[in-house]
């Protein structure tokens, strides 16, 4: 990393013209975005569920409608239903309108003098009220008419447009088949006292509408907060432009790779230039920091640069590791909206990565002079001081050496929540994600209330050609369906018995009782030949081998929604209605289906990020038990919101499902800055206390700093005009606040209690091979093994001349020489007798380590020496950390105090225990 900045900081100008190609290569290809909010994306494209609703859509035609709603109190006076009538037929003649349903087309089956009329209400428009009202009455008896067309009082009536499937990629069918019908109904709005056009392509469209509004607001707003803090921060101006920039760049680069890969604008990408401004700027504030401490420190230029990368490079490359990562897993879903937003989201985390590495080092050499000092006022930085300290001072005399009461409370804190995580209610339908004051939903409202409900639900019964020409499948289809209007949550059931007992009523004189499938199979072969096949499309095959029913509803809840899905098979496989082979389709069915696979992917994304998290972290400082602590404090924030979701009934949706594994990826950043800082106190201080009280005295401001910042991004989001990434933002934001409460007291006394060595020391640890195959202490040990064993120990170095162990003191360590020579040496009648010289590998002092005893000789430093200093409770911390490594020490250290024992018996027998003695 240093030789990247340094070659950024050298070659400013050429990184600058690279930059600047790559971008204007980026924002022309992000012409070709396009925009896709349709409720496919919701839906799992490769499941058995959307291969049987795309055959039933093929049979009785499209489930996708626009919707015209108007309303009158006059709507039945002449000159109304003329002007209705010329609406309709307008609608007809659009491109992609597959049929139009209104008053003059749904049948007006009834009995007329002895003859069966079943053509439209309105084939024409009587000329005097009278027949008009006439005509309003009927329609208020027919069933196939009230809330499907008409509304109860008949003062509403719907214009249903079943539209043509789209293209795949046709993005712009849904604004294109919107405008066409806002054009062909504006000139006839002033006609009616209200009139408006709601489904499908005005839902997508003003979703869009939406999106685009979002942008406006949230980016600058998000880059205002961003200015604000980073310039009080660092009291520099330019320091606050330079993550502004770096956002700027790094969201063109990620629109035109989009473009590149075909990934459309959706409900939830669409923030992630608002993520990379607010993710991102938190390392740009890191580097800065550490840039701007270079300076102070009278630093210049390269020297500058390289010192910056030396602190904090590493660091900066695992944060833009796990932060990638963390957005990259949220695309392990079934669902097409999740994995595009994984996908953008990664890359945009990643190009911010690249484009800070790049791109600021650059800025550097050439504005980095206009970065200013810091000027904080001298009281003010003695209160950061003295509240630092008292934090360190917090974790380091009381939190610390409690550690077991200090995690039992965090636990019990977690348990609530996480019994209460199985509550959380499932949500996946598309209008729920809308504020409920929004338009578009109180316009749903209304036609739900007046007529029916947006949600269709499509039964299929299958048979053989010809079944549903017989009494006994339409008598069973007769009361399928007289079952399904028992329920209240339907607003219409039709089915093809419908116009088959309405037909058997008009020949009875319109009876209401004769309102029923008759026995007679040749009476109903009759029947059929009143109706065009058109007209009975919708319910049945031309061969009449599958019926369906069709329900409208206004279930908007996806859970009440499957439930109901659910109580519908269960009744049809309950044999009540006999053996049935049937399938419960339609859009809203599959959307509400596929909120499983918000679970699903809640599961897989969260694993995958705890696990990759593990073994980061375990690789990286060689301790799994280093991984679990950093999984169990990163999990805590997470399990206490899941816990507030199911609490306050707020949804698990495509927004919130993506705050664990998200948040998980940049709360890591602090705590892998927390381990790195104590790491290298531990170096200095050999005490894990004591280091661990100096790590969070240094952390504290940064930590601090940059958590409330994600949160105030975060709680930006939270003012979005759609549902789930407002949600998004405001459980990311408490995420956030309570990593800060974690990695300031949870995540410390966690790591008070480990001994933390990195993947980097061992690797730059040097360890002579003779050291590993000389030394009893290393016997049975790899050079891997040793290293890290010297690591995890406390290393001691000493200059020439120097005595390590004074004859007559008490001690309690044993030494291990791995570089230099000391002399062992010992007074006798005033006389300093030299014993013997130690070398590389060598041990002295190891009585002490089991029994503290005096010493009884003088060991000093015949050259410049580094000794591996073990004491007991290292040797405790080492078995924690390690077993497997302890386990071999002490089978080494047994057999090395056996021989010196043996050895001390036998000098004692001997008749010349000095013999260097003149």
């Amino acid at each position: 990393m240093q030789r990247i900045f340094k070659f950024c900081h050298d070659h400013a100008w050429f990184v600058f013209v690279c930059i600047i190609l790559v971008t204007a290569w980026s924002v022309w290809s992000a012409r070709s975005l396009r925009v896709n909010v349709s409720t496919d994306e919701l839906i799992p494209r490769n499941s058995e569920l959307w291969s049987t609703y795309n055959k039933v859509r093929s049979e009785f035609g499209s489930d996708q409608l626009a919707v015209i709603y108007i309303e009158d109190q006059h709507l039945f006076k002449r000159d109304k239903l003329i002007r209705l009538n010329e609406l309709v037929a307008e609608l007809r003649g659009l491109d992609g309108v597959e049929r139009v349903e209104s008053l003059f087309s749904v049948s007006n089956i009834r009995g007329s003098g002895g003859w069966v009329e079943t053509g439209p209400l309105f084939e024409s428009i009587p000329s005097s009220q009278e027949a008009i009202d006439e005509k309003k009455e009927q329609a208020l008896k027919n069933p196939l008419l009230l809330r499907t067309v008409l509304s109860l009082d008949g003062r509403s009536t719907l214009i249903s447009i079943y539209l043509e499937p789209y293209q795949d990629n046709d993005a712009d069918a849904d604004r294109r088949i919107y405008n066409l019908i806002e054009e062909k109904l504006a000139p006839f709005q002033a006609d009616f006292a209200r009139s408006f056009q709601v489904g499908s392509p005005a839902l997508h469209t003003l979703m869009a509408d939406f999106i685009l509004e979002d942008q406006r607001f949230l980016l600058p707003v998000s880059g205002l907060l961003l200015v604000l803090l980073i310039g009080l921060l660092l009291g520099s101006v330019t320091g606050a432009t330079i993550p502004v920039l770096n956002a700027a760049i790094s969201t063109a680069w990620t629109l035109g790779i989009m473009a590149s890969l075909d990934i459309p604008i959706s409900m939830l990408n669409y923030i992630v230039p608002a993520l990379i401004l607010i993710i991102g700027s938190t390392e740009d504030v890191h580097i800065l920091v550490e840039y701007q401490e270079a300076k102070d420190s009278g630093l210049k230029g390269a020297d500058a640069i390289q010192f910056m990368a030396s602190r904090i490079g590493l660091t900066l490359v695992l944060t833009g590791i796990t932060t990638s990562l963390g957005f990259a897993v949220t695309g392990l879903n079934a669902l097409g909206i999740m994995q595009e937003f994984g996908v953008s989201a990664a890359i945009g985390m990643a190009t911010r990565f690249l484009v800070s590495v790049l791109f600021v080092p650059a800025f550097l050499r050439v504005f980095g002079k206009y970065l200013s000092k810091h000027t904080h006022d001298a009281k003010e930085e003695r209160r950061h001081q003295k509240i630092a300290e008292w934090m360190s001072n917090l974790i380091k005399t009381v939190l610390a050496p409690k550690a077991a009461k200090v995690i039992a409370v965090f636990a019990l804190i977690a348990i609530p929540s996480l019994i209460l995580i199985p509550k959380i209610k499932l949500s996946n339908d598309l209008i729920s994600f809308l504020h409920p004051d929004s338009l578009i939903v109180e316009r749903l409202d209304t036609v739900a209330n007046q007529l029916s409900g947006s949600k269709v639900i499509y039964i299929t019964l299958n048979g053989r050609p010809g079944d549903f020409k017989s009494p006994k499948m339409l008598k069973r289809l007769e009361n399928i369906t007289n079952w399904l209007r028992e329920r209240s949550d339907f607003d219409t059931v039709t089915s093809l018995s419908d116009y088959i007992s309405l037909v058997n009523r008009a020949m009875y004189g319109d009876a209401p009782k004769m309102e029923i499938v008759p026995d007679n199979e040749a009476l109903i072969a009759q029947y059929f030949l009143f109706f065009h096949r058109s007209d009975l499309r919708p319910y049945v095959t031309g061969d009449f081998s599958t019926a369906n029913i069709v329900i409208r509803c206004n279930i908007n809840d996806s859970s009440a929604l499957n439930a109901t899905v659910e109580e519908i098979r269960s009744g049809l496989q309950g044999g009540r209605f006999g053996n049935l082979n049937f399938s419960v389709t339609g859009k809203s069915v599959l959307v509400s289906s596929a909120v499983d696979k918000i679970v699903t992917g809640q599961v897989i994304s969260l694993s995958t990020m705890v696990l990759t998290l593990f073994i980061i972290i375990s690789v990286l400082f060689l301790s799994v038990r280093a991984g679990v602590m950093s999984v169990i404090a990163n999990l805590f924030p997470v399990a206490i919101v899941f816990g507030l979701m199911a609490l306050f009934g707020i949804s698990l949706n495509i927004g919130t499902c993506m705050v664990a594994a998200i948040t998980i990826g940049i709360a890591v950043d602090d705590t892998l800055h927390l381990m790195v800082r104590y790491n290298k106190q531990l170096k200095n201080l050999k005490n894990e206390v004591l280091a661990i009280g100096a790590s969070v005295k240094e952390e504290f401001f940064p930590v601090l700093t940059t958590s409330l910042g994600l949160a105030g991004g975060f709680i930006v989001l939270g003012f979005s005009s759609f549902v789930p990434v407002m949600q998004f933002g405001f459980l990311s934001a408490l995420v956030m606040v309570l990593a800060l409460i974690t990695d300031l007291i949870l995540t410390p006394v966690l790591l008070s209690t480990i001994r933390l060595i990195t993947l980097w020391d061992l690797l730059g640890f040097k360890l002579r091979e003779t050291l590993i195959n000389t030394s009893p202490m290393f016997s049975g040990m790899t050079k891997w093994q040793a290293k890290k064993l010297i690591l995890l120990a406390n290393v001691e170095e000493h200059k020439a001349g120097a005595t390590v162990i004074r004859e007559g003191e008490t001690g309690s360590s044993m030494y291990v020489i791995i570089e230099g020579e000391m002399e062992v040496s010992k007074t006798v009648e005033d006389e300093r007798i030299p014993l013997t010289t130690l070398k590389l590998g060598d041990l002295v002092g190891e009585v002490a380590l089991v029994s503290e005893t005096r010493r009884t000789a003088d060991v000093t430093a015949k050259t410049d020496v580094r000794v591996l200093s073990l004491d007991w409770d290292s040797l405790v911390r080492l078995q924690q950390t390690s077993p497997y490594l302890s386990s071999r020490l002490f089978l080494n250290l047994s057999n090395i105090l056996g021989q010196r024992l043996k050895s001390s018996i036998s000098r004692i027998d001997s008749r010349a225990p000095f013999p260097n003695r003149k």
